[in-house]
């Protein structure tokens, strides 16, 4: 499970959020290994994307797919649930 929780990332700034998954290595592998876990096909392959990207892309991807970022760094389920995703809007 990863070190944040919904109630930490409530409490972020989006551009906080998307500087923790570019700079900080553990979170953004957490969140990748529940993307490669329990994502399908398409959130995989971001997953790859993401393992795949330096900071400054790492950066680009969070921005784009912040809804997807946000609901595999909070991962607590190991089956689909879409309420575990948390609103982008609502940070």
């Amino acid at each position: 499970m990863s070190r944040l929780t919904r109630e930490r990332i409530n409490g972020m700034t989006l551009a906080y959020l998307y500087d923790l998954i570019s700079f900080d290595t553990d979170i953004k592998l957490d969140m990748v290994k529940n993307m490669q876990t329990y994502g399908g096909h398409f959130v995989k392959s971001l997953a790859e994307c993401f393992v795949r990207a330096d900071q400054i892309n790492a950066h680009k991807l969070a921005e784009a797919f912040t809804t997807e970022c946000i609901t595999y760094l909070v991962w607590d389920k190991p089956v689909h649930d879409a309420s575990l995703a948390i609103d982008p809007k609502a940070l």
